[in-house]
């Protein structure tokens, strides 16, 4: 097997301008912004990363798929070699649905940001998370897992990623 290299960049902007014209005391404006930006290098400490896995898929009715961050290698990167974290950076679960009840995310591979494992979020179509702590990372247990669930009868389109450091 030849040598691996994992990179990557975090961008997340968002702004808001507010304006209105008042009939006395003149206009009235707000500007508000929040910007994270984070090259990530290859490597195993702060604001570093040496593995990432991805998915695309489809749930049908009320379907759910599982990815499993730690402990049996179950997922693979795009070489092939079955993924393990012991450190998870960032994951990003994106609905790319039109229509639909949505997704929701759950699992104690979800819990490092939630009160517990049954804790999870609603996704709506069109809809995503981003969750990271990329200096330092959370933690992953052994056999750490993620759960994405149709919450309908219609077809949900998901795109999942988690960036992190191997076990």
């Amino acid at each position: 097997m030849g040598t691996i290299t994992n990179t990557g960049n975090v961008r997340i902007t968002t702004d808001h301008a507010f304006s209105e014209t008042q009939a006395i005391g003149g206009p009235a404006t707000s500007n508000a912004a929040i910007t994270v930006s984070q090259a990530l290098a290859n490597g195993t400490g702060d604001s570093q990363i040496d593995q990432a896995f991805s998915s695309a898929g489809t749930l049908t009715d009320s379907a759910s798929v599982t990815f499993i961050l730690q402990g049996v290698g179950v997922e693979v990167d795009p070489g092939g070699t079955g993924v393990s974290f012991a450190t998870n950076k960032l994951l990003v679960v994106k609905n790319t649905s039109l229509n639909g009840s949505g997704i929701s995310v759950n699992g104690d591979g979800f819990e490092p940001w939630t009160l517990a494992a049954e804790d999870g979020l609603t996704i709506p179509p069109g809809g995503f998370v981003a969750l990271g702590s990329l200096l330092t990372g959370v933690t992953i247990a052994d056999l750490d897992e993620v759960v994405l669930t149709n919450l309908g009868a219609v077809t949900q389109t998901y795109e999942f990623m988690v960036v992190g450091i191997a076990e």
